[in-house]
């Protein structure tokens, strides 16, 4: 996700903790993948939340760094209650599909189905995308 809005302009806080202060949940979990760290509030109108069928996600958290200034042909999808951008996604490109979290959802996937109905929205998109690019 962070790669993502960088490619296209955005920019990043390089230390979350430091440069957001206290008030800020803890972003870098010690445990296994498969556990939670945090809650994320998925926006009512983002694709994200048609994808995991969901108003809150449970997730897990490996990061430092977080979005600072979103490039513009993104939106936020969801934010943890500290307010750090967890999820974006574009609807600009139409013939795309733009999806980035935050979190490790590969981690997650035996745990609640929002998180496996991420990897299957992801693959219906590449074979989509393939199918496309076959018949032309």
């Amino acid at each position: 996700m962070q790669i993502l809005n960088v490619a296209l302009g955005g920019t990043l806080y390089q230390d979350v903790p430091s440069q957001l202060g206290a008030d800020v949940f803890n972003h870098w979990q010690t445990t296994p993948k498969c556990q939670v760290t945090h809650e994320v509030e998925v926006l009512d109108d983002s694709y994200l939340a048609k994808i995991t069928d969901r108003q809150t996600v449970e997730v897990n958290s490996y990061h430092h760094q977080g979005i600072k200034g979103l490039a513009d042909v993104l939106t936020v999808a969801a934010r943890c209650a500290d307010g750090v951008i967890e999820a974006l996604e574009s609807r600009y490109f139409s013939d795309r599909w733009i999806v980035g979290v935050q979190w490790h959802p590969e981690g997650m996937r035996d745990t609640e189905s929002g998180h496996r109905n991420l990897f299957e929205a992801h693959v219906c998109a590449a074979e989509r995308y393939a199918s496309r690019r076959t018949a032309a």
